[in-house]
């Protein structure tokens, strides 16, 4: 109440005394709130609240809104920025993810549609070769026989990334999605359990699960698939080996993830309420087109020092079996026998009357080779001392006629 001379007046709530004013009080206007005793000043809201005029109570600016000053009013997030929560204040409104949109006011973003080429189906995030000859419509995922409705993101094509997948209870797949402080908190997490940047963990998404793995996990479940972005293929093969390693135990990324989500002022679920698994294998999935890859593989120095080094290896094997071939070849041909051409003596023996003649030729006879059979126009001479025949066989042996089978190589000239 409000004395004046003689009259008094009452002042609402929410309201300031103005003697200018015809009926002594005007409202506090919006961003002011009226003294519990009503005085000729109002209260500024502090930054991130407002109130409408006339109040007495300030309060948290609504979805889409915010607040950056004491005393001023609620005003709407730009374009590709949001705000997801009307409990707390506001002084401010996030961007949006990478390619993701909103309006104006927006309470939450729009992940963009991605559209496959003929031939592919979207895999989470990433179009794929079908398995079957018609592709799915874009936001849908493959199956042996149907499609599933899949969650949509951003598609970051890169040269090498290890794909991975983890089991989340708690939420849906469209709560997923839906939500990119969600979809930071997830990414904040991966990224601290790796102890890498956040920018390497990309093309996140949550994918539903089929029904019957819905029954096992709870109606509440999804998958959420991702990639981690590296620099070659040596450090794809590195990063498999660590996310094998370190998601072993899935209590760690549970707790990171309930961690990030009161960080990041999760509102529309309770971070408590979410748990993960974990144990999933890790893939190598470079997204990068087969020229691109081998672009890429061209480009790796890693890569071109293996294959350096395969070569000098092949060389240096190629070069030790020529070697050893050589010193095969070249050893046979010394231990090969030769033929030793001897001079015949002129002694020649009877086998069969163990007589032992003179022989008056002087023949050359070789001792190691062997005697052959007389040719059917063989010449025949005559010994004079015994008056017996004898020929030469073709390696200049003298063997007597009655000698000429193969015991006549026991009968050579000494």
């Amino acid at each position: 109440m409000a004395k004046g001379g003689s009259s008094s007046i009452v002042v609402p709530l929410g309201s300031k005394i103005d003697a200018t004013a015809s009926s002594g009080f005007v409202p506090c206007t919006a961003g002011t709130i009226g003294h519990m005793l009503p005085d000729e000043s109002c209260e500024d809201c502090p930054a991130g609240t407002s109130s409408t005029p006339g109040a007495t109570t300030c309060q948290a600016c609504d979805k889409g809104k915010f607040n950056n000053i004491n005393g001023g009013t609620c005003r709407n997030c730009l374009k590709e920025t949001f705000q997801d929560q009307n409990t707390k204040s506001s002084t401010s409104c996030m961007d949006c993810p990478s390619g993701w949109s909103s309006d104006a006011g927006s309470a939450k973003c729009v992940a963009p549609a991605i559209t496959c080429g003929t031939g592919t189906t979207l895999e989470g995030t990433v179009c794929k070769a079908s398995a079957t000859t018609s592709p799915s419509p874009a936001g849908t995922k493959t199956t042996t026989s149907r499609c599933t409705t899949t969650g949509t993101g951003p598609t970051t094509l890169v040269k090498y990334a290890v794909t991975h997948t983890i089991a989340l209870k708690g939420l849906t797949a469209a709560q997923f999605n839906q939500d990119p402080l969600i979809v930071q908190s997830f990414r904040d997490s991966v990224a601290a359990v790796l102890r890498v940047p956040a920018a390497d963990i990309i093309n996140i998404a949550a994918i539903k699960e089929p029904t019957r793995q819905r029954r096992q996990l709870g109606a509440s479940s999804c998958k959420v698939s991702y990639d981690v972005k590296v620099n070659s293929k040596s450090a794809m093969k590195s990063m498999s080996t660590k996310m094998k390693a370190t998601f072993t135990d899935s209590s760690v990324f549970t707790e990171k993830m309930q961690e990030n989500m009161v960080t990041n002022n999760v509102s529309s679920i309770t971070a408590k309420s979410i748990t993960s698994d974990t144990s999933a294998a890790p893939e190598d999935a470079g997204t990068m087109t087969n020229d691109a890859t081998n672009d890429a593989t061209n480009n790796d120095p890693q890569q071109q020092q293996d294959t350096m080094i395969l070569y000098v290896v092949v060389g240096v094997l190629v070069l030790l079996v020529g070697v050893l071939l050589g010193y095969i070849c070249f050893g046979r041909r010394r231990t090969e026998p030769t033929i030793a051409k001897k001079s015949p003596s002129i002694e020649l023996f009877r086998h069969r009357a163990s007589e032992n003649k003179m022989n008056p030729l002087k023949l050359n006879v070789n001792m190691n080779m062997v005697v052959e059979a007389a040719p059917p126009t063989r010449e025949v001479f005559t010994d004079p001392a015994s008056g017996s025949q004898y020929f030469i066989n073709p390696s200049g042996v003298a063997v007597w006629v009655d000698e000429e089978d193969v015991h006549g190589l026991d009968n050579p000239m000494h």
